[in-house]
């Protein structure tokens, strides 16, 4: 028990570290795409029809009574609406 506590410790700053870059790799990765106009032409014609498949799907669940299907596209059709909001805010502030 305490190998594990002393590696927990050994090992959470590395994560943490690990963790704070990931995220801002990752938000590097999203600017640089949402700059790009091919890129951001090509998600505006793509994800409202994942959006618009998502939502059927949705209301076929919602309609059937089965919360658990609802939550598995509800969750997926949110991000696919946020994603589409940042790009078209960052687009907008070009």
């Amino acid at each position: 028990m305490a190998n594990t506590i002393g590696l927990i410790l050994l090992c959470a700053p590395f994560a943490l570290m690990f963790l704070l870059g990931g995220l801002v790799l990752c938000s590097k990765i999203f600017s640089a795409y949402a700059k790009s106009r091919l890129a951001w032409i090509a998600s505006a014609l793509v994800l409202p029809h994942f959006a618009s498949k998502l939502m059927d799907k949705l209301y076929d669940a919602c309609i059937a009574g089965n919360v658990g299907d609802a939550i598995l596209y509800g969750l997926p059709l949110v991000v696919v609406l946020i994603v589409l909001n940042l790009l078209m805010r960052t687009s907008a502030g070009n």
